[in-house]
């Protein structure tokens, strides 16, 4: 990761181009290689987006004050791809590595950056997001839900949940509640497998609260 100098930077209204869920929004669908999605993904939001720039190997996303953050494909190692701009104000790049990945998520103003499960999703307020990830067998990456506020622009973490239970489908079913289908590994293990499961925003903890803790 670097950071550059100053470059000219051109206004524009909208920055707002983001795909978050690849396979429902029609993305991916007759791709089965992650890759190869990811690209194509990204290939589809940068002529949308004037700040961002692919050069080979080498992806150039422009921040408010005209500075640039680059990120470097490492060959047979770990690639970046973009996702996007989220909320206006937040570049999402999807970094993957050999076994697993996450998720990096850059303020416009700033480049300030923090790492999440998942791609994010904004409550209709857009005040909150969530981030989700399903591995309920491999392990190579998190598998749960992460809630996150935007205050002052910055993201800031508030609970996480993680179990036995892989958030399929995570989404925002109204401002203060979050539902996803639960998939199971083996699929009968426990009692909710195949079952919708609903999280509160408004709790503290959802660790304590959600049922498959009791």
């Amino acid at each position: 990761l670097v950071i550059a100098g100053p470059s000219l930077f051109c206004q524009k209204e909208q920055y707002d181009r983001y795909i978050s869920d690849r396979h429902n929004s029609g993305f991916c669908r007759e791709i089965s290689n992650s890759f190869e999605c990811a690209r194509a993904i990204e290939k589809t939001v940068l002529p949308n987006i004037p700040g961002a720039h692919r050069q080979s190997r080498s992806l150039r996303l422009m921040m408010r004050d005209g500075s640039t953050v680059r990120f470097e494909d490492k060959k047979d190692s770990t690639s970046y791809s973009l996702r996007g701009l989220f909320l206006r104000d937040f570049y999402v790049v999807e970094i993957q590595e050999i076994e697993g990945g996450h998720f990096q998520i850059l303020q416009f103003d700033t480049g300030n950056s923090i790492e999440t499960i998942g791609p994010p999703i904004a409550s209709p307020s857009e005040n909150l997001f969530i981030t989700a990830n399903v591995d309920v067998d491999a392990a190579y990456t998190a598998n749960g839900i992460e809630l996150w506020a935007i205050k002052q622009n910055k993201p800031v973490f508030l609970t996480a949940y993680s179990g036995p239970c892989g958030p399929d489908g995570a989404k925002w079913k109204s401002q203060d509640t979050i539902q996803f289908h639960c998939v199971c590994f083996p699929p009968d293990s426990i009692p909710e497998c195949n079952t919708t499961v609903t999280l509160s925003a408004k709790k503290k903890n959802w660790g304590q609260d959600s049922p498959l803790y009791e």
